[in-house]
């Protein structure tokens, strides 16, 4: 069986539309003008609330152009080899560093920066140029992931350094897709939500990092299957905070 690559996930630059995609690609358009986002600020969310959040990034993304009956549950299943290439990386190196502990913390895979492997799992790729091409469209920052059979085997981030103030931003949103967080939601706080230019992953960001990476929750369930588990996982963490 051959790789499926889930194509090129954006993130548009100010006064860019959303891009619209083939299937099987995603779209990540960060500035969504037109469209009414409920956005929820601060503090306590309700498990109902927090249950729809996950299950839009995780299947469909009410921003995004894709049929939620289709979605099943991918990630990966094993400790991640990282490699930060091109432009001026090692000024980045250590902010690069800090993001990744905190998603291994909440996934339990190791992420590991190496120069010595041939092939690594993840790429994080900076580039000088002012953005990239994508889609026909202009954007500070994409990823694409590689998957075989729902298994993520591999990812890359590139990373437009022409905005010093969006690099936080571009890497949380980019390695939460890279981490099998495919869509958007407008309904929470959260760097995955078109509404806000969080520069960091907010608490309901790693809630759905913790569900996502849960055991109950196997390779391939799909939406419809993942419900109720999803919900249960909700529950527990919210009882526990």
């Amino acid at each position: 069986m051959g790789l499926d690559c889930w194509g090129t996930m954006s993130l548009g630059r100010l006064g860019k539309s959303p891009v619209r995609v083939p299937r099987f690609r995603w779209c990540a358009s960060l500035l969504l003008t037109g469209f009414l986002v409920v956005a929820c600020q601060g503090g306590g969310q309700s498990d109902e609330r927090l249950t729809r959040f996950i299950d839009e990034v995780m299947f469909w993304g009410y921003f995004d152009n894709h049929v939620p009956q289709r979605g099943r549950v991918a990630k990966w299943t094993a400790d991640l080899s990282v490699s930060v290439e091109g432009h001026d990386a090692g000024r980045y190196l250590s902010r690069i560093e800090a993001q990744l502990e905190r998603f291994s913390e909440w996934t339990g895979l190791g992420a590991t920066i190496t120069d010595t492997a041939s092939s690594p799992s993840l790429k994080i790729i900076l580039m000088a140029d002012d953005d990239f091409l994508v889609n026909r469209e202009h954007v500070s920052c994409y990823a694409s992931v590689y998957t075989k059979a729902d298994r993520i085997v591999a990812a890359e981030v590139h990373i437009s350094l022409a905005e010093e103030e969006e690099f936080d931003h571009c890497l949380s949103h980019e390695l939460m897709h890279a981490f099998g967080l495919r869509y958007h939601s407008g309904i929470v706080q959260s760097t995955l939500n078109p509404a806000h230019r969080e520069a960091y992953p907010t608490l309901w960001d790693e809630l759905a990092l913790q569900v996502l990476y849960d055991a109950r929750l196997s390779l391939s369930t799909n939406r419809v299957e993942a419900g109720s588990i999803i919900q249960d996982i909700v529950r527990e963490h919210m009882a526990g905070s």
